[in-house]
């Protein structure tokens, strides 16, 4: 510290409290602009003051405004945050027709499922007749409801193994057979082979007559769809398989049956990089070919020539998706007859090991063949607790597991739409691999955007009944 010359006087100041200061400045500043409001500085006409002592015109400070950028970007915020068309839920008199499998169904709603306890044997006797001869099972005068849900659970299924799971197929919860021999028997597994081929023989005929609108082929890695002509929105015998790899599209190629290919002309995947061992090999393929067709007298010009860097690209978007829900390819018309050839003969879809070694594919239609056999779906009903809301509320629920088939859903959301008042809920667990066989049918526009029939084809995860319609995600 710099101490002051000797003989030298320095003014000492007396210190202040910043905070007094500021207060006596906001006061003289008051003092010397009163507010309008007071009548003392004139009359407040829109945004100026006239009559003041002075006589002259004040004006007000403007109005401060958020930035440009601030506020586009609030404006931004506020239409991103409004609910989209899509977002509206769609409002039906019927559910959409599903082709994906599910292996569990939950149903809760606010009125009780206590009609299941009292349905008796003779109620299941009669939805059994009524499924297998197709005929109704509700009688207005009998009230038999427990009927209808009893035919509402049943399908056909082969083969019949009870002590492993058929489906869905899931080695990794299952443990292999206490027994030891069966996948070394060989009299057995031919056994297995030889009715499953019966049975795929005679499904396959009554689709083709028209006597059964489609069925499914579960095997370990793949499956398969069959739908009867008229029964989609084709009109004719289509088939689907779902998921592929470029091995099995290969070879049917060579079987000589012609597919469609979902991702061979969807642009939306991104381009792969040529390998460049590859495209020497294309190349050299391509002057070979020029080279024979110039022996032959033929001008190379004139035949349509595709670039090899192309063809790479292409095929390598193929092989990406292998395995993939979008590697399923679909048959039509004469080719289904070669598909079911080919699945028929083909040792790929049978494990050699594991839980489902020498165990042929399942078999799931709506109708009877020869060799099914008649399952019913798992049941129970209980209670749950709902978190959705701000309380929690106990609701009634329904769970229906196995081999879930459209129909099947399709009847027990019509039975609960009378029985619980048209106020229930749905979510259902989807199998991956069999969502991808609504990806081929494009929707058809509704006469009325708000209430119409659904006939478009979703995989509705989750289904509500509201008064009577039903909106899905």
């Amino acid at each position: 510290m710099v101490e002051p010359a000797q003989g030298i006087d320095v003014p000492c100041r007396q210190w202040r409290n910043p905070k007094s200061v500021l207060l006596k400045k906001k006061k003289a500043l008051q003092n010397h602009c009163p507010s309008p409001m007071t009548g003392e500085s004139g009359i407040l006409i829109g945004s100026q003051v006239f009559g003041s002592p002075l006589g002259g015109l004040k004006r007000r400070s403007p109005p401060v405004t958020p930035n440009k950028p601030v506020k586009r970007a609030r404006e931004l915020a506020d239409i991103t945050n409004a609910p989209s068309l899509e977002q509206v839920p769609r409002l039906s008199t019927d559910i959409p027709t599903d082709l994906s499998l599910k292996s569990k169904v939950r149903f809760t709603s606010q009125a009780s499922f206590s009609w299941i306890s009292s349905m008796g044997t003779k109620d299941e006797a009669a939805g059994v007749a009524a499924y297998v001869k197709g005929t109704p099972a509700v009688d207005e005068a009998d009230n038999g409801i427990q009927a209808a849900f009893q035919k509402s659970l049943m399908v056909w299924m082969h083969p019949n193994l009870p002590f492993v799971q058929l489906y869905p197929r899931v080695e990794s919860k299952l443990t292999a057979p206490s027994w030891p021999g069966f996948a070394q028997c060989k009299e057995v597994i031919d056994s297995l082979r030889t009715q499953w081929c019966n049975s795929f023989r005679s499904v396959f005929q009554q689709l083709r007559a028209g006597h059964c609108p489609y069925f499914y082929v579960c095997a370990n890695n793949v499956t398969a769809l069959f739908l009867s002509a008229g029964s989609g929105k084709d009109s004719k015998v289509v088939a689907f398989l779902t998921p592929t790899t470029s091995g099995l599209r290969q070879a049917l190629t060579k079987e000589g049956i012609e597919f469609s290919f979902s991702a061979a002309s969807n642009s939306n995947h991104a381009q792969v990089p040529v390998v460049p061992g590859d495209s020497d090999e294309a190349l050299e393929d391509e002057s070979a070919a020029n080279s024979w067709l110039n022996s032959m007298g033929l001008l190379t010009n004139s035949a349509p020539a595709k670039d090899p860097k192309t063809i790479i690209i292409q095929q390598s978007r193929k092989n990406k998706i292998d395995g993939q829900a979008e590697s399923i390819v679909k048959v039509e018309g004469p080719h289904v007859q070669g598909l079911f050839n080919y699945l028929l003969n083909c040792k790929v879809l049978v494990s050699t090991t594991g839980v489902y070694a020498g165990i042929p594919p399942t078999l799931l239609a709506p109708n009877a063949f020869d060799g099914a056999t008649l399952q019913s779906l798992k049941y129970k009903h209980g209670t749950v607790q709902d978190h959705s809301g701000e309380k929690s509320v106990q609701m009634q629920c329904l769970d229906v597991s196995g081999p879930i088939l459209p129909q099947n859903v399709q009847a027990l959301c019509a039975l609960l739409q009378r029985s619980q008042g048209n106020e229930f809920k749905a979510n259902a667990s989807c199998v991956e691999s069999s969502t991808a066989f609504n990806n081929y049918h494009s929707s058809e526009p509704s006469s009325s955007p708000s209430v119409s029939v659904a006939t478009d084809l979703v995989t509705c995860r989750e289904i509500v009944c509201h008064n009577g319609l039903y909106h899905w995600s």
